[in-house]
């Protein structure tokens, strides 16, 4: 598993702002925030796992939906 996260792949992530039920889709945009949780951001191709688990990352999703980092589940075995 790599350490960043791409356009490309495929995420499960919990829908409704976290409160809802498990889906799963690609990613179709990403944007890097300053601050936690914020709306948007820097667009980018890629992003560190790191800052997924810091809720810096808005995601993009081939649904037409987006979601937060927190509703993102991130995989266990990550490179270090």
């Amino acid at each position: 598993m790599s350490d960043m996260v791409r356009v490309g792949d495929k995420v499960t992530y919990t829908t409704r702002f976290g409160n809802g039920f498990l889906d799963e889709a690609a990613i179709v945009g990403l944007e890097v925030t300053g601050p936690p949780n914020s709306k948007s951001g820097e667009r980018v191709c890629e992003a560190p796992w790191a800052l997924v688990r810091a809720n810096k990352v808005v995601f993009t999703l081939d649904n037409g939906r987006w979601c937060y980092s927190h509703q993102i589940n991130i995989p266990n075995k990550e490179v270090t």
